[in-house]
């Protein structure tokens, strides 16, 4: 999954990593279904790969970073689901994760946690849901110039 988040003047509060997973719809309306469904393909990964983008304007520096996350972070059985005309949603939880499920994109999971909850557990050594595995940092006017391998 390709996260990207771009440095704002708000807050981290306010600022949240989005991922979109699987589509749903042959799964019929069944919310049930759906979720059993979201939760049966995770049980297959060991940890989901994320990719997280950021772009800050202020220095002028792009920031990849990529993080293994333990799936059950994403453990949609474990949530409250609420019905609306869109779709699906649940309430954010305590670590900072909702999710979603739109209608006008195939009943597709869309997984949201909160900025400062992700990079919270990220940075928490005893906490192994998140780990940040490389980080590469370059400079704006480098980025078109930046080449693997020769010169």
């Amino acid at each position: 999954m390709l996260l990207k988040r771009e440095i704002s003047s708000r807050s981290l509060a306010q600022q949240f990593v989005k991922c979109g997973s699987y589509r749903t719809q042959k799964q019929g309306d069944n919310i049930k279904a759906k979720v059993r469904y979201f939760d049966q393909q995770s049980e297959g990964f060991s940890a989901y790969l994320l990719l997280l983008v950021e772009r800050n304007d202020c220095t002028r520096i792009h920031t990849t970073r990529l993080y293994s996350v333990c799936p059950v972070l994403f453990h949609a059985d474990s949530m409250t689901w609420h019905k609306r005309s869109s779709g699906w949603y649940t309430d954010t939880n305590e670590d900072g994760v909702s999710m979603s499920l739109a209608k006008k994109t195939s009943d597709q999971f869309w997984i949201q946690v909160r900025a400062e909850d992700f990079y919270r557990i990220a940075q928490d050594k005893s906490d192994q849901r998140i780990t940040q595995l490389m980080e590469h940092t370059i400079p704006y006017d480098e980025i078109g110039s930046y080449r693997f391998g020769k010169d």
